[in-house]
């Protein structure tokens, strides 16, 4: 008597234990697949909105970005993983002249891109941080 319930016991935690598991998975964390195919705009940089007319872009295709940096267009490889990310300090950059506001755009941009390390989705908005703060805000243009 005193085995079956141990047993009964063993097995409604079990099943109440694989029911919170269900239930209580982390629905918060964006994926990569949440940031490809889309053109991001860049709509906010450390907090400051970007000057009208300059319009920084990123791009991801699964494996790399790319996109304007506000003046010259960059690539690179990257990847967006479970709210993490991973961009290549060594992103390829055109190398036009470009006058303010769009040099220093540019300048702050590039700095800011390989250093970020996490990012989340929601709806039509990107972010992108460093540290769990948010350091550029793109917003979706497709």
């Amino acid at each position: 008597m005193r085995t079956s319930r141990v047993v009964a016991l063993v097995l409604l935690c079990s099943a109440g234990g694989l029911g919170l598991a269900a239930c209580g998975g982390d629905d918060s964390s964006s994926s990569g697949d949440d940031v490809s195919g889309v053109v991001w705009q860049l709509t906010e940089l450390e907090g400051e909105p970007v000057p009208e007319g300059v319009t920084p872009t990123l791009e991801y295709d699964g494996t790399r970005i790319s996109g304007s940096s506000g003046c010259n267009t960059y690539g690179g490889e990257a990847s967006f993983d479970d709210g993490a990310v991973t961009i290549a300090p060594e992103l390829m950059i055109t190398l036009m002249a470009c006058e303010p506001p769009a040099s220093d755009v540019e300048a702050a941009f590039l700095t800011v891109l390989p250093t970020v390390t996490g990012f989340e989705v929601d709806g039509d908005t990107l972010s992108l941080s460093v540290d769990d703060d948010e350091t550029l805000i793109f917003s979706s243009s497709s």
